[in-house]
């Protein structure tokens, strides 16, 4: 075989397996597994962006919410009220 880097090498062999050119035993599959780990192939990121807000953005977003909540709290006790 040329020389190929880890990752290619897998994707090879991987490739070649699920098109049945190649059978592998479970204990290839498990090596094979491995130097995916190894060369870092399999990563998972979760990347998470939350926008900035400007000052007035969160005040007027912290406005709404304490509106909303305060509503739902009257809304309760008026209706407690008159149970």
């Amino acid at each position: 075989r040329e020389s190929l880097t880890d990752k290619e090498l897998v994707t090879q062999i991987l490739r070649d397996h699920i098109t049945g050119d190649i059978d592998l035993t479970n204990a290839q599959v498990r090596s094979v597994n491995i130097r995916a780990k190894a060369s870092r192939m399999f990563t998972t990121a979760i990347l998470e962006e939350k926008p900035q807000l400007s000052s007035d953005e969160l005040r007027d977003k912290l406005r709404k919410s304490l509106i909303q909540l305060v509503s739902r709290v009257w809304l309760r006790s008026s209706l407690v009220a008159r149970a």
